[in-house]
């Protein structure tokens, strides 16, 4: 019993040492993201250029094994960091840039957060303007509603790396398909209507998904496995206690 404690103890430390290891990767990449979005929202392109690179540099270097990433998940990263790049040293708008790099910030941070992931505060913004399409649509304003359609797009293009890695794959592919249906939709009001609402539900529920299974699950782990630790502990604890007590009463002429 005391050697599966103990060997219970070095499993436990060496779990937790690995899962600090891990987070320290992650923090150092989550700042390197950070920095090189914070320069190019200050239009200092080289600069964030140069962060971005680094980061490459650094990620290179790491064991994939020890971020505990899945290869889809490094094909999403790997993606959505050439883009980044590579809209740094296009002719493009200063805002698209810095879309293109706040893509690629909450990427990381998806990957590395169990809970409460940093893409989840755009739920605001995105409903805020995907309601003002639907009441644009039902007014008839086709040239206005096609400008708010264009906004909603470039939001959703933000958050959408971070989505495939924290949500089933099912949910991407169906949002792109109301996408697509609203193309074909666009003479047809009723039936354009109907889309926009069953559009407005599933994106009420890939927030909530994400609420509802917002519990840290290295904590829970850390919680069930430290009170197996104390319930054994304990256990051993009485069960030697019980014993000494039967010596001490059945055979009290051998102590």
């Amino acid at each position: 019993m005391r050697v599966l404690l103990i060997g219970l103890l070095c499993f436990f430390m060496m779990h937790q040492t690995a899962f600090a290891k891990e987070n320290e990767y992650w923090k150092d990449l989550n700042l390197l993201s950070d920095e090189a979005l914070e320069l190019v929202k200050q239009d200092q392109l080289t600069e964030a250029e140069k962060m971005l690179t680094q980061f490459s540099d650094q990620f290179v270097q790491l064991n994939i094994q020890a971020l505990h990433i899945t290869m889809d998940d490094l094909r999403v990263l790997t993606v959505s960091h050439e883009e980044a790049i590579q809209s740094l040293t296009a002719t493009l708008p200063l805002d698209v840039k810095v879309r293109k790099v706040m893509q690629f910030r909450l990427l990381v941070d998806a990957l590395q957060s169990e809970h409460q992931p940093l893409w989840t505060e755009m739920e605001g913004p995105i409903m805020t303007t995907f309601k003002q399409l639907k009441t644009t649509a039902a007014q008839g304003q086709k040239d206005l509603f096609q400008q708010q359609l264009t906004q909603f797009l470039n939001q959703y293009e933000t958050i959408e790396p971070s989505v495939k890695v924290d949500i089933k794959s099912e949910f991407v592919q169906k949002m792109n398909a109301h996408l697509n249906e609203l193309d074909t939709q666009a003479t047809d009001e009723a039936a354009q209507m109907k889309q926009l609402n069953e559009m407005e539900k599933d994106l009420k529920e890939l927030f909530q998904n994400v609420k509802d299974n917002g519990v840290d699950s290295s904590l829970i782990w850390m919680m069930v496995t430290t009170g197996s630790i104390i319930i054994l502990t304990l256990s051993y604890v009485g069960w030697r206690k019980y014993n000494g007590n039967n010596i001490i009463t059945h055979h009290p002429q051998e102590l």
